[in-house]
């Protein structure tokens, strides 16, 4: 049986997790501070850490780094209800084993512990309750879009004794921790379409006139995506194991990628290895977004808080406006103007495109105000456009006239 450290400074998040993980099987110990939690550590025999990024007497990625000094082998998983895609890179540079943004699904959350647990080989002490209680909240399930059996929490309509009790707990724990979770139907209500995709680490996307890509910074992948009705349906996948995609954007004749933990800008053929045939060093340290004009790339770095429009021959920067917000997450350039999503303040920005980038618009959505999690990829299509949050398996399109202007 697998022992897990639970460390929040939520009293009812953390007594309410570890119900949930004891009636699924696990060993649970708790701590309310950084420091409580590595007392832990040197008495207690821990598989797993569940840290809250959050503290009141030190941050998250200082616990983070302690742990791996002296406990290098064992498996944090981040869990934050403020994430953004920088602090995401960062806490996985340092060696997480995985990051959650709150409030998170039940098998969700039950995945990446076995995924975790599974890499230091522990699942077989992970114990026979746990699977089975993964099967039948859908874990292993392969389809894109959910099953609309599924309540807004995750639980399958088949579970039952312990299976509905860890479900409620979770839902419980969601709620009071994050103090959002029963908005999720009304997200649903103000989006025209809410579709599933099979990642919950959306880092950028892009639109090739037919189909959507979708980039993932923690898998490494991009996911070639087409619309079957009220579905994605993804149509190819590529692994790059060299590189963390946290931007995407197609040119026609060429892909192109930002990669916020190497640093670097690169340039892709469009053939079935996706070839690099151009790559340079990012002006700033953390690239995001990418948008590709017909002319120029531009791109987003939330670390510099500036955008930059580069050379499409040699990546190089041309020129950079100061970007709203703290943490510009995607970009897009239509009819004249150039619009920019934060991540932190979920507001869209929109520039006239000229020598000063004047100002013209300050656009949110009932969407972007009632989701609690970090606003992620952004992208404008014709009148779509496409927004994804950090830690949500489902990417939401609302249509341009819907934006409500606030300044």
């Amino acid at each position: 049986m697998a022992t897990i450290l639970v460390t929040d400074d939520e009293q009812d998040m953390r007594l309410a997790l570890m119900n949930t993980l004891e009636m699924a099987g696990y060993s649970v110990l708790d701590a309310g501070s950084g420091k409580e939690a590595l007392e832990r550590l040197k008495t207690a025999e821990i598989d797993l850490v569940l840290l809250d990024i959050r503290l009141p007497d030190m941050d998250g990625v200082q616990i983070l780094k302690k742990i791996k000094v002296e406990h290098p082998g064992l498996p944090v998983i981040m869990c934050t209800g403020f994430g953004s895609l920088e602090t995401a890179v960062k806490t996985v540079q340092l060696g997480a084993a995985d990051y959650i943004s709150k409030p998170f699904e039940n098998k969700d959350l039950f995945q990446r512990i076995e995924k975790a647990l599974s890499k230091r080989q522990l699942k077989a002490q992970s114990g026979p309750i746990t699977m089975r209680l993964m099967r039948e909240l859908g874990v292993e399930a392969k389809a894109v879009e959910p099953s609309r059996d599924e309540d807004s929490a995750g639980e399958s309509s088949g579970g039952r004794g312990t299976l509905k009790k860890a479900a409620t707990a979770l839902a419980f724990l969601i709620a009071a921790g994050a103090g959002g979770f029963f908005l999720y139907q009304q997200w649903l209500k103000n989006a025209e379409t809410a579709f599933g995709i099979p990642t919950t680490h959306l880092s950028g996307i892009s639109w090739d006139g037919e189909r959507l890509w979708l980039s993932d910074w923690f898998s490494q992948t991009l996911y070639q995506c087409r619309q079957e009705g009220k579905q994605l349906e993804v149509r190819t996948s590529f692994h790059l194991p060299d590189q963390r995609p946290t931007g995407i954007a197609w040119s026609g004749d060429a892909l192109y990628l930002s990669d916020a933990w190497n640093q670097k800008l690169s340039k892709h053929a469009l053939n079935p290895n996706l070839t690099v045939v151009l790559s340079t060093g990012s002006p700033a340290g953390a690239p995001g977004g990418l948008f590709w004009d017909g002319t120029y790339l531009w791109s987003a770095d939330s670390g510099a808080r500036q955008i930059f429009r580069h050379s499409g021959a040699t990546l190089l920067a041309e020129k950079s406006l100061a970007a709203p917000g703290t943490a510009p997450v995607g970009i897009s350039v239509a009819d004249g103007y150039l619009w920019a999503a934060d991540a932190d303040t979920k507001r869209i920005y929109r520039f006239r495109v000229d020598q000063d980038f004047t100002p013209a618009g300050i656009y949110s959505h009932p969407l972007l105000r009632e989701q609690t999690r970090a606003l992620s990829a952004f992208l404008l299509v014709g009148k779509d456009v496409w927004l994804g949050f950090e830690g949500d398996n489902k990417i939401y399109r609302v249509k341009i006239g819907r934006l409500q202007s606030i300044q």
